[in-house]
């Protein structure tokens, strides 16, 4: 009987745990997006990097969100490659294609949800 009723009691236990799984919120999963890019800025910060956007007129959506970002415990390489790509399209005036988490703005110091996202790669076309 005493064997039972411990068999019970974890059996118990299992099915309370088991549960509290649930009940932890998921992290929102990366909404990853591109955008063609005309690099109106490029920024460093001591806590991040950003490149500005200016609107491009015929597209309604590149005014909406001018800025993106990185947060500067990224890889030092990648951090150098996007600022490099974005000065290169700036200096030539060639788009730069920038992807970024439309679902992120908090990871980035400085990156305000109204306004910026979280830069996660970047191409000269």
């Amino acid at each position: 009987m005493a064997f039972s009723t411990k068999l019970l009691a974890l059996a118990t236990a299992g099915i309370v745990l088991g549960s509290l799984q649930y009940a932890v919120p998921a992290m929102a999963a990366p909404e990853i997006m591109s955008r063609t890019c005309r690099v109106d800025q490029v920024g460093v910060f001591g806590n991040r990097i950003h490149v500005k956007c200016a609107p491009i007129a015929d597209t309604a959506y590149t005014s909406a969100i001018p800025y993106y970002a990185m947060a500067i415990n990224t890889d030092a390489r990648v951090i150098d490659s996007v600022i490099a790509l974005a000065i290169a399209a700036k200096q030539t005036n060639k788009p730069l294609v920038v992807q970024f988490d439309m679902a992120d703005y908090a990871s980035v110091p400085g990156c305000q949800g109204n306004n910026c996202r979280k830069l996660v790669a970047a191409m000269l076309e």
